[in-house]
């Protein structure tokens, strides 16, 4: 404990251990409470976790953090600083990352309404007057969300009121699918302005469309359906309002 004129800072080492994470986390973070119950309706989560500690007025970090959670493994880095603008920098090294499994399938449900759905995320993504700093850094070995499992993802990603940083996304295989996308949207006075580069490789590309939101439901709608081998090239352009 370093008592200062700015206010006093913590640091420290600290283990945690849990039999129902969604419990705790509805516990410490009471204000996302209807949130959490609305989407983790399923695995309660068994959490294992150390990490260094440090708490300022204006800053929370763990770092050097080792986690298990549901008997999978990984370790992370997080820094939040509300300081100022408020700014997220996660890092993620993940074995398997099951939301499904979490959600009781309700992500695929919710994807839907657009709230988990490729467009969905890059819209919250994409630059604002009111958006945060997020820095985030993922790597998991297997991905399971909506349905679908993804192998090899890796996500590098930086985004606030300046712009849209996507330097890495990449898929190694979902259904036999492969995608890599990089890009850039500049924030500006008229919107955000930029483009993303998208390059995909599948043999059947209806799990890789899952994935993104693109198809839902239990059945495939006829157009996917008729979807065979594909091999695709494009960019996802982002124009200002005018």
């Amino acid at each position: 404990f370093f008592p200062g004129t700015a206010g006093a800072e913590v640091a420290g080492s600290l283990a945690l251990e849990s039999g129902d994470l969604r419990q705790l986390s509805a516990w410490i973070w009471p204000e996302a409470k209807p949130s959490i119950e609305r989407l983790w309706t399923g695995s309660r989560g068994q959490f294992k976790m150390q990490t260094d500690l440090n708490i300022t007025p204006s800053r929370l970090r763990f770092s050097k953090t080792e986690y298990e959670l549901d008997g999978e493994r990984g370790t992370a880095e997080l820094t939040l600083t509300s300081g100022g603008r408020t700014a997220v920098d996660l890092r993620l090294d993940a074995g398997r990352l099951d939301f499904d499994g979490l959600s009781g399938g309700s992500l695929s449900a919710l994807a839907g309404a657009g709230t988990f759905d490729l467009a969905g995320m890059i819209g919250r993504l994409v630059p604002r007057g009111d958006a945060a700093d997020v820095k985030l850094a993922l790597k998991a070995r297997e991905l399971r969300l909506n349905g679908v499992t993804a192998s090899d993802v890796a996500l590098d990603l930086a985004s606030g009121v300046t712009g849209l940083d996507l330097r890495t996304l990449e898929i190694g295989s979902v259904g036999g699918a492969r995608l890599k996308a990089t890009g850039l949207i500049l924030g500006g006075n008229a919107g955000p302005d930029g483009s993303i580069g998208v390059e995909i490789q599948a043999e059947d590309p209806r799990e890789l469309l899952r994935l993104a939101g693109l198809i839902k439901g239990e059945s495939d709608p006829a157009w996917a359906a008729e979807l065979g081998r594909t091999a695709l090239k494009g960019t996802v352009a982002v124009r200002p309002k005018d």
